[in-house]
Formats: structure tokens, sequence, C-alpha cells
């Protein structure tokens, strides 16, 4: 399956700034990748769908690295990484104000 960035500025999308760690306190040494960027998790009866790094992904997928999308939540997602799970929260909305002309 191959996927390519999209553009979803039409659903209210904003990109964010800075990624997240999905484990408090950075990645801790592991062997593994832990810093995904989840932009986005939409959960509608039996579709679920999330973006990561600015890749559009279905779940089931599998991410560049190997990792596999586990399960969509509308709040975060469950990635696994070898033999270890991690929850991926949805990383924080900032809005940015238009300047006053």
């Amino acid at each position: 399956m191959n996927f390519s960035p999209v553009n979803l500025i039409l659903f209210g999308y904003q990109p964010v700034k800075e990624a997240r760690s999905a484990l408090k306190g950075g990645s801790g040494g592991a062997p593994y990748r832990t810093d995904y960027n989840l932009s986005l998790a939409f959960v509608s009866g039996k579709n679920r769908f999330c973006v990561i790094d600015d890749i559009f992904y279905e779940e089931g997928s599998h991410l560049k690295d190997g990792a596999r999308i586990i399960k969509v939540e509308p709040n975060r997602v469950l990635i696994r990484n070898r033999e270890i799970k991690h929850w991926v929260p949805l990383a924080e909305r900032k809005i940015i104000a238009k300047e006053k002309q």
C-alpha cells in the first residue's frame, strides 16, 4: 500500500510546531522510536484513520520504520514497534491568531 502526504486543511487540520514524545521524559534510552507526531485521529464506526508525521494511515497499517498501528482512538493511537506497544497521544493544537491590520 502506498501512502502520500495529504492536505487536511479542509477538515480543520492545523499543523503542530513540535512533536511530543509518547513516553514521559523522552525516549528513555528505548531502542526504538517513540517520538511520533500524531496530528489527527479519526474514528467513525469501523473506519479508523490517523495522520502520523504528516502521512495518512489506516488502522492496521505499517509505518515507514516498520512499526504497526494497532488501534486508533479519538485522542491517541496504539503503536507496536517490535514487541513493545505504546500509546501516542494526539499532539496539542496551537491556534495561530491573525495579526490585527
